[in-house]
């Protein structure tokens, strides 16, 4: 038996699976994000463990003997500092924090954008750790003082289970702290901007062996104390894994709390102006090329408790599809935490634009969805720009339980999309412990035994590809002709 953890944005979950890729059980629990002030975005670190702990427990149950190992996913991009005692300093600051504009600009002015975007291939955005650091240190020196190192959610996590500090490679790259052709911490960089040394960590591959479960963390997790914890990876690519994103051509699509488009590469490939972003990937020696988009399936849970209060999601997809592609004209920008790929651009806003009285509750819906995934299609249209072929599509996240968002997407896309059956971060994750522990050769074999996409097929219809073919450059307009406004605006 396996176990795959994520440490999610909304909540943890974990799954318990056999080494044939069968699910035994799965179990989540949700948290909070914290607002202290407008455009900030914190958790609890003591949240992401105590859930992730429960999760753990209520999967192993009758099963715990036989779990060979637990690796671990998370959210990328957040900051943890712990002390000594590897307890937190403060809350932590996630990948949805806006507070760093001005330490963006002070990145920029003191290491240059050129060698910035050299060396970890990656701008800075806000949310990413380095500018959270920067603020730290100019706004909370303090905290930084008393912090012994600086962790992403998932090495917080498991640090507290076994008592050992590390960063694995896939999630320290999302932080824009590491060189990421590499491998290994950015050294110039950071000491050009005043960060300490000491509160970076090791960096370890995805399959290593992190530690192994403490008598305390075991107790948490109704384990036995000793079962070997592994490094695990970022969400994004735990997810791709588990739902078989394995070659290059494979592009996954992901709509969880944010979104994604990505795709595994044997270089260290990257769009020209810095839009999408490129991390280490799990799999040693290989690279993530992607395209994220912030609100995702959080701006139809927003328009849900906006506008339907307690509807399940199943009534609005039936609602939405009552509407014909393209909702009647209809345009809604899903930017309500501002948006990362292609403009990075923290003020940027949402909106619905094109109303007229004839639009009612199915063309909102319709709208709402059809935003995502024409935000989405920006991400594709760039990895493809970038010298990737897309062989396959792969939809996973809580977006492909819809019957209606795959067929928007295929449309949108123009390419045939396949749902996941069950594939996802936690998957991933467990696939990766089975390598740790020598039950698969490597992380390719263990997708090949426990990834099998299943799912479903969706087909693109030529008439909906059409109408969104033509309405994908005013999708982008929108946004171009307010930029302005958006800045002018933002936090009032």
């Amino acid at each position: 038996m396996l176990i795959g953890v994520d440490i999610g944005t909304s909540g943890a979950k974990a799954v318990l699976m056999r080494e044939d890729g069968a699910m035994v059980r799965s179990h989540q629990e949700e948290y909070p994000i914290k607002t202290p002030a407008p455009g900030w975005a914190e958790q609890e670190p003591d949240a992401w463990l105590d859930r992730a702990a429960r999760c753990i427990a209520q999967v192993s149950a009758a099963d715990a003997p036989e779990v060979k190992g637990v690796a671990f996913s998370g959210q990328m991009h957040g900051i943890a500092l712990v002390g000594a005692d590897g307890r937190p300093v403060r809350d932590a600051v996630i990948w949805a924090d806006n507070r760093s504009r001005a330490e963006i600009a002070e990145i920029e002015s003191t290491v240059g954008s050129a060698e910035l975007t050299s060396v970890t291939l990656n701008r800075a955005a806000s949310g990413f750790g380095l500018p959270s650091l920067v603020w730290l240190k100019n706004h909370e020196p303090e905290a930084l003082e008393r912090a012994k190192y600086a962790l992403c959610p998932k090495d917080y996590v498991r640090s507290r289970l076994c008592g050992e500090f590390g960063q694995e490679a896939s999630d320290a790259s999302s932080t824009c702290c590491l060189d990421v052709r590499k491998a290994e911490w950015a050294w110039g960089i950071l000491e050009k901007l005043g960060l300490p040394r000491r509160i970076f960590p090791r960096v370890a591959r995805s399959e290593e062996l992190a530690g192994r479960l403490t008598p305390e963390g075991a107790a948490r997790c109704g384990l036995a104390a000793g079962v070997p914890l592994f490094f695990g990876g970022s969400d994004n690519g735990m997810a791709g894994i588990g739902s078989g994103v394995v070659e290059e051509g494979d592009i996954g699509v992901n709509i969880g709390t944010g979104g994604q488009v990505g795709t595994i590469a044997a270089r260290p490939c990257f769009d020209a102006e810095f839009r999408t972003s490129t991390f280490c990937h799990p799999f040693t020696g290989r690279w993530s090329l992607f395209g994220a988009s912030l609100s995702a399936g959080l701006a139809l849970k927003w328009y849900r408790r906006a506008f339907h209060g307690d509807k399940r999601f199943s009534a609005l997809d039936a609602m939405a599809a009552r509407a014909e592609p393209g909702s009647g004209g209809l345009f809604f920008l899903p930017y309500l935490t501002g948006e990362r790929t292609p403009w990075l651009d923290p003020s940027a806003r949402g909106m619905f634009w094109g109303l007229t009285l004839r639009h009612g509750e199915a063309e909102a819906t319709r709208a709402v969805m059809e935003g995502v995934a024409f935000a989405l299609d920006q991400s594709f249209e760039l990895i493809k720009a970038a010298g990737v072929k897309p062989k396959r599509l792969l939809f996973t996240g809580g977006g492909a339980k819809s019957p209606l968002w795959p067929q928007i997407l295929a449309d949108m896309f123009g390419m045939p999309l396949r749902t996941v059956a069950g594939g996802d971060a936690c998957v991933g994750a467990a696939i990766i412990a089975g390598v740790g522990a020598g039950v698969y050769r490597d992380a390719a074999e263990g997708c090949r035994i426990a990834a099998a996409p299943g799912g479903r097929v969706y087909e693109p219809d030529a008439d909906a590809r059409k109408r969104y073919a033509e309405s994908k450059e005013a999708f982008a307009e929108l946004y171009l002709r307010n930029r302005e406004l958006f800045a002018k605006t933002a936090g009032k």
